[in-house]
């Protein structure tokens, strides 16, 4: 049992089991339903009967309240305020019990005592602006959450920068024995990669005393592009704030009749006398506490964005030339130095070329091109997490 700081320098215990019932969990019950009613000024509805309200957007799933995941506890819930929502056995309990009035009337009033597994009597807040104490004759507060939990779906882009990593290919380049390059008729072929010099002896291969080639364009290849996403999750909020503080003076009667405690009647802004249980509980118990609600303490957020992909590298272009050294070196280390006899730029239609020769390719990218970035949309949802059952007298 751990003692905590409450509203005028009043203290209250937290009693749970060893998981440690003030660490606030991250118990995520996303599939649940919110069951409880709103009053227009976005206070709790005080109906005599268990009224139930479907809001998807603040689910919680009730038939597993000790599920756990990634649940955001609000910044403005204070150490302690959060029960473990694994024991339905855990109460609130204040430490500094206030003496009893001698008669429970004059601001006071005799409440029905809480049954066992319940915290209470609590004064219970619901609205737009939670209050930030508790009200005379309660601590805390004890719990902080809410109810219909309001977020904007995630704000989703994609980009792709220019690619990197492209390169322009080999060529392939046909001789013709004689002039003219009929098609069909190539007598020898080669293959030129960009930067190597490369000896050629097309009129040999094809017994010619003079040759022709058609030189083609280097083709580019390669390249990828690195998606650029980009995700906006606006902050989560409650569209209903809740907070609730525990009775002071405990279970002391004054003289209240049996089964009743005295309470200090709630002051605005809180409105309502509950008792409450961790979880979401089927049913309020047997008695005069019988209007259900159930809030949460904490965020299940799991909006983002579908995943940002590029696709393949369009639009890429190549320059590219070949340079013919007509006269081939004593040293072949030599080879290709210097100026080159003739330079024919590609795409080079029927052209002569001097035997035997030395030939490099030079080949650049002119336009490294670009990439399609993926649709992008929002996805997950945000939801209610860590329940707590109020049961409130109507």
């Amino acid at each position: 049992m751990l003692g905590l700081l409450g509203c005028g320098g009043a203290g209250f215990t937290v009693v749970g089991n060893d998981a440690g019932s003030l660490e606030g969990g991250s118990a995520a019950t996303p599939d649940a339903t919110l069951e409880a009613s709103t009053s227009p000024e976005g206070g709790p509805d005080s109906s005599p009967d268990d009224v139930t309200t479907t809001d998807e957007s603040t689910s919680i799933d009730a038939t597993a309240p000790d599920a756990t995941s990634d649940a955001t506890t609000p910044d403005a819930a204070p150490e302690g305020s959060v029960r473990d929502a694994a024991s339905n056995d855990a109460e609130w309990v204040p430490d500094a019990i206030e003496p009893p009035p001698a008669h429970c009337d004059n601001g006071f009033s005799c409440s029905p005592a809480a049954p066992d597994g319940w915290s209470g009597p609590l004064e219970l807040y619901g609205g737009p602006t939670p209050p930030t104490t508790c009200s005379t004759y309660f601590e805390g507060p004890v719990f902080v959450g809410g109810s219909a939990p309001v977020g904007a779906a995630a704000t989703c882009g994609c980009t792709c920068p220019a690619p990197t990593g492209g390169a322009c290919g080999s060529v392939d380049v046909p001789f013709f024995a004689g002039l003219t390059c009929p098609s069909g008729g190539a007598c020898a072929q080669k293959t030129f990669l960009p930067g190597v010099c490369t000896h050629t002896t097309a009129g040999t291969d094809c017994d010619a005393g003079t040759t022709s080639m058609i030189i083609p364009l280097s083709a580019p290849s390669g390249g990828q592009c690195t998606p650029v996403p980009t995700k906006t999750v606006p902050p989560p909020a409650w569209g209903v704030a809740v907070r609730a503080c525990i009775s002071a003076l405990g279970d002391q009667t004054s003289d209240c009749g049996s089964g009743n405690v005295c309470t200090h009647l709630p002051l605005p802004p809180f409105s309502d006398i509950c008792i409450a249980q961790a979880g979401v509980v089927a049913a309020c118990p047997t008695g005069q506490y019988t209007s259900r609600r159930i809030y949460t303490a904490a965020f299940d957020d799991t909006r983002s964005c579908s995943a940002c992909t590029c696709g393949p590298v369009t639009g890429a272009t190549c320059t590219s030339q070949l340079d013919v050294f007509a006269t081939p070196p004593s040293d072949p280390s030599l080879a290709c130095m210097g100026s080159a006899d003739v330079t024919y730029i590609a795409p080079q239609g029927c052209s002569f070329v001097p035997e035997p020769a030395d030939v490099r390719l030079r080949a650049t990218l002119a336009d490294t091109g670009s990439c399609t970035a993926s649709p992008v949309a929002a996805t997950g949802a945000l939801v209610g997490a860590q329940a707590t059952t109020f049961c409130c007298l109507p």
